[in-house]
Formats: C-alpha cells, sequence, structure tokens
C-alpha cells in the first residue's frame, strides 16, 4: 500500500479512536514522561507539540516540565517547510501555523535545541518508522544531527500501531521509543 493510501486509511482509524481511549492515553502520559525523566535525568529540554485534529494529546506535557524544572519548547515551521524550536513561557504568544497547528511567534532570542522530542505521526511500526503527514519536516530537522544524542519518542494510540513494517525511505528518522496508551516501545 502506498504512504498516501496509508495515510488515508490512518486517518479514518484515528478518527474512530474512544474519547475514552483518549483519556486514558493521557493519564498514561504522565506515567511515561516520568519514566523518561528517570531514564534521561540529564536532558532539560524537552520538546512536544500541539495536537492536530484527532492526534494523540500530550499538551499537558507543559505543566510537567514546568512541575519538574525542565524547559518546554514547541515546533515553529514556517511556509519553506523548515523548523526551529523555541521556549515556551507565560508570555509566548500563539499563531496558527500554515499547516494548520497551534504554533509561537518566532522570536529568534528563544529558539532552542531540545535534548528529548516527543512526534507526533498517523502511525508507527515496532522498529520505530513513523507515518506523518508527508511534509517530511521532523525528517529534515534531524537529518543533520547525530542520531544518537537527541531522543526521539513517538506518539500514538496502541490501535495505529502497525504489524507490518511501514514503507521507510533511507531518509526517514526512526524513533528511540514510541508511546501508546497501552504501553511504551523501545526501540532497539
Amino acid at each position: 500500500m502506498s504512504k498516501k493510501a496509508l495515510r488515508k486509511k490512518t486517518k479514518t482509524r484515528r478518527a474512530a479512536v474512544p474519547q475514552k481511549t483518549r483519556a486514558f492515553f493521557q493519564k498514561k502520559a504522565l506515567i511515561y514522561f516520568s519514566h523518561m525523566r528517570l531514564i534521561y535525568p540529564q536532558a532539560k529540554i524537552w520538546a512536544g507539540y500541539h495536537a492536530l485534529q484527532d492526534e494523540a494529546d500530550i499538551n499537558h506535557l507543559r505543566d510537567f516540565c514546568t512541575q519538574h524544572d525542565l524547559t518546554y519548547a514547541l515546533p515553529i515551521v514556517p511556509e519553506d517547510g523548515g523548523m526551529v524550536f523555541q521556549i515556551i513561557d507565560d508570555k509566548t504568544v500563539f499563531q496558527t501555523s500554515p499547516w494548520g497547528f497551534l504554533e509561537p511567534v518566532y522570536d529568534a532570542s528563544k529558539t532552542i535545541m531540545p535534548d528529548i522530542f516527543f512526534i507526533p505521526g498517523l502511525s508507527f511500526d515496532e522498529k520505530g518508522h513513523r507515518l506523518g503527514y508527508g511534509q517530511g519536516h521532523y525528517d529534515r530537522y534531524f537529518a543533520g544531527l547525530d542520531q544518537d544524542v537527541y531522543v526521539r519518542i513517538g506518539v500514538t494510540f496502541e490501535d495505529l500501531m502497525h504489524d507490518e513494517p511501514l514503507p521507510a525511505e533511507s531518509h526517514d528518522i526512526t524513533m528511540h521509543y514510541v508511546i501508546t496508551e497501552k504501553k511504551v516501545y523501545k526501540i532497539s
């Protein structure tokens, strides 16, 4: 199946994820955040995302970071498709990006390189491959970086995990972990 067809099918499946599962995911995510903090105590800058449409919602990661004296960042994706991460604080002003998600208004003095990235995806497989929206923002962002330095954690619902390997190209990044409402997949 092509990536385009797989995206369409997965979006339909994601829209059908029950509210009860979504609420349970939010509770489990807090536990996973705590585990990641123990595994990576040196990681002081954590990047999240503003959930789009029916994505797994981790917007409470900001509160977790505040409570644990961690810096919280969100991506900014300009129309040219590049991506930067910016520190989020109480003074941050938000806007709707050209891609339809909420992002901070760009402030060069607040751009930062996170240590841990929570990355949304339509789906993931057990090898850490990600099916995104087809724009390649995260793939391009990580292309020139040391792949073992920055921790990448995929975020999705268990019903959207693929038993079969997802189609992957040489430039596609893989995750170190994938979290769902049921478990944490550690990618070897």
